[in-house]
């Protein structure tokens, strides 16, 4: 009787990959489920797996795995943290924009802020500059050391007039200019 010959390369595949069953989670069958499937003794297929070194390519392949899996969570996580980025800095910028206008607006009309509303709306800047920070990985020491500048600034009302009225010539300025643009 000749010798019986076995499809070793699909049973180290099977092996070293394992198969994915029909609820889609990959197992790896044993040395001994692998023996009786090919009908043969399971010495013989142990001797096999140690000549060609079978569970170190197992593991190796699990690392490859693992490897994939961790890197596609982390295309995952950084697609969603981009997202997440990017719907922050646009309720940044809407929230800046409509505190601009509101200040703008203001001081079309020439109304006064108090000495608590400038406080008020430099914090509101200065978190909106914390958070843009954040975002960017730049630190946020700085915005907050500003924060503690300005405050130290608007000491009095005095001051804080003086801020109103810089800030309305360079509104109207910049209304002057659009307007003498249209009218060109």
């Amino acid at each position: 009787m000749g010798r019986r010959k076995y499809n070793w390369e699909a049973a180290k595949l099977k092996y070293v990959q394992g198969i994915v069953n029909e609820e889609g989670k990959r197992v790896f069958p044993t040395l001994e489920e692998i023996a009786k499937e090919l009908g043969c003794h399971v010495g013989l297929v142990y001797r096999r797996a140690a000549k060609e070194k079978w569970t170190f390519e197992r593991e190796l392949f699990l690392r490859k795995l693992e490897e994939e899996h961790k890197r596609k969570r982390i295309e995952k996580v950084s697609k969603d943290l981009s997202q997440i980025e990017d719907r922050v800095t646009q309720g940044l910028k809407f929230a800046t924009a409509q505190l601009t206008k509101h200040i703008a607006d203001r001081a079309n009309r020439g109304e006064d802020f108090s000495l608590s509303e400038i406080e008020t709306i430099v914090r509101i800047f200065s978190r909106i500059q914390q958070a843009t920070n954040l975002l960017l990985g730049k630190p946020t020491h700085i915005v907050q050391s500003f924060d503690k500048d300005v405050k130290q600034v608007i000491k009095d009302r005095e001051t804080a007039i003086a801020i109103i009225t810089a800030v309305r010539q360079v509104i109207n300025k910049k209304a002057l200019t659009k307007k003498g643009r249209h009218h060109e």
